[in-house]
Parts: C-alpha cells; sequence; structure tokens
C-alpha cells in the first residue's frame, strides 16, 4: 500500500464505487466527491495527494475545478479520466487545467494503478499548500465556486 492521499471525482456512481475499491487497496486515504463543486470542498479540507478526476460532470466539470486547484497548488497530480476521445477537450484539459495524466474510459486498472505509483515517487514531501494553509484560507482562496 503507498503512504498517500487520493481525491476520486466521479460523476458515474457504478464507475466511482468500482474505482473506490480498486483504490482503497493502493492508497492509504481516498476521498470521494461526485462533481467538481464537491471534489474542491474535499481538497480544501484535506490534504491529498493525487486527484483523479471525469473530464465531464454536472455542477462542475473536471478542468474548472483542475484549474481552481491549480491556483493554490501547482505541483499536485492530476489524472483526468474520459470517455471522450476528442483531441480538443484533451488539449484543453492539458492547458487550462494543468492535466499531468489523463486515461481513456473503459478504464484500464493496470494503467492507472501504474500511472499512480509513478506518480506517487515524484510527489514532493514537503508542506503543500492544502498543509500550510487553514480551511478558511483555502475556502477565502476558492470562494467564487463554492
Amino acid at each position: 500500500m503507498l503512504d498517500i492521499s487520493i481525491l476520486l471525482v466521479e460523476d458515474e456512481e457504478i464507475i466511482r464505487i468500482y474505482l473506490q475499491r480498486i483504490l482503497k487497496n493502493l492508497a492509504r486515504e481516498v476521498f470521494i466527491a461526485s462533481n467538481g463543486k464537491d471534489g474542491l470542498k474535499i481538497y480544501q479540507k484535506n490534504s491529498i495527494d493525487i486527484i483523479i478526476s471525469d473530464l465531464n460532470m454536472p455542477i462542475m466539470d473536471g478542468i474548472k475545478m483542475s484549474k481552481e486547484i491549480r491556483k493554490v497548488d501547482k505541483d499536485i497530480p492530476i489524472i483526468i479520466l474520459t470517455a471522450h476521445h476528442e483531441e480538443d477537450m484533451i488539449i484543453k484539459a492539458i492547458n487550462d487545467g494543468g492535466i499531468n495524466k489523463y486515461l481513456f474510459k473503459p478504464l484500464d486498472t493496470d494503467s492507472l494503478k501504474n500511472i499512480i505509483k509513478e506518480l506517487e515517487k515524484n510527489i514532493k514531501r514537503v508542506l503543500k499548500p492544502s498543509d500550510i494553509l487553514s480551511s478558511a484560507e483555502k475556502e477565502s482562496l476558492l470562494e467564487g465556486f463554492n
């Protein structure tokens, strides 16, 4: 088991439950959200090492959530999951959302596990903004999306 915490943001319940089971066997702690807005709230209140998010979700999509998180944390690894194979959407996610990796659905869980293990090696074991900023400070930085 890796000594990391993962935030999984996925609106499709079946996929969310399936990935949660896989991630709980891989990471020390797994946080779950069903949309980007809830994902932001969880991020604000917890120390997260890796974010895995669906691209298209109601309320707030994965790109918008990633852009907001990048305002306070430039280093956190973000993996986007998408059923869309459209090149322009992927380029937008990488350029606008600061995405590190992306995977297409249906997911190859071995690829996801390998990406997480690869990213875990590069996680900086220094204090991150989520460790330094109080919940109130993080909320004020992201207040437009609460």
